[in-house]
């Protein structure tokens, strides 16, 4: 089981955050992407008031959206008197998020998968999630769930050609990376799935409570399948970028 999440529900709840009103066709996908906004604003809103300190054992530039003129190096204090001078907009994350459902046919398990992902990432290196890396470290994991989960999946080239956003070459290098930061571990178990998505249903607007879906055991008992064939794929073959 996953150990040391950062989701707290409890306290993600009672975020302030205007993310506002999911209008996505499924509700199903609307409820997660609010869900996750709320608790990756919360993780971002409390990682930029840790001391420096805590700063992480890595370099993690390459996870920073761009890095500003005026810091001289990779310390942490640099990137949170940057971050705090230029302001954050949780809603962001939710904009993000429908981008990145509607332009790359992320469904609902990839989105989880990709939260799995990132949750792993950030409890195995200390990386602090700030409003200067969410979206690198957002794309990293999307990048490899949806190669994990989706039948046809979106190769690095076609992922840049319709988010965008970053150059193939940038996708390459923060895919490798975050991969080699979570040390291979791309496995996700069913009890490990589970545990995620009823976390983050915790978070649903209340209005929304009677129709949570239940996960059906076939897709849960598929996405372990899945992943342990995606992480043997990469060790016979060698690579990462598929």
């Amino acid at each position: 089981m996953e150990t040391n999440t950062f989701i707290r529900t409890s306290r993600a709840a009672k975020t302030e955050v205007d993310v506002g009103v999911p209008t996505l066709a499924s509700p199903d996908i609307s409820m997660i992407i609010h869900a996750m906004t709320l608790v990756m604003a919360h993780q971002i809103e409390e990682d930029s008031q840790k001391p420096a300190e805590s700063d992480t054992n890595f370099d993690f530039s390459v996870f920073v959206e761009k890095k500003p003129k005026n810091v001289q190096n990779n310390g942490l204090n640099e990137y949170l008197k940057h971050d705090s001078e230029q302001g954050f907009n949780p809603q962001e994350i939710t904009l993000f998020l429908k981008k990145l459902y509607r332009s790359a046919n992320i469904g609902s398990e990839c989105i989880i998968l990709s939260f799995v992902y990132l949750n792993r990432f950030l409890t195995m290196t200390s990386c602090p999630l700030l409003p200067c890396n969410w979206k690198k470290l957002l794309v990293s994991a999307t990048l490899i769930a949806q190669k994990v989960w989706n039948d046809v999946h979106l190769d690095n080239a076609g992922f840049s050609a319709v988010m965008g956003t970053y150059d193939v070459q940038e996708l390459n290098e923060l895919e490798e990376e975050f991969i080699h930061r979570i040390q291979f571990k791309v496995i996700v178990k069913m009890k490990v799935y589970i545990k995620f998505y009823f976390e983050l249903s915790k978070l649903f607007p209340c209005r929304y409570e009677t129709k949570i879906p239940r996960v059906r055991e076939q897709t849960l008992e598929e996405i372990e399948r899945r992943s342990y064939n995606f992480m043997n794929t990469m060790m016979k073959s060698h690579t990462i970028i598929l």
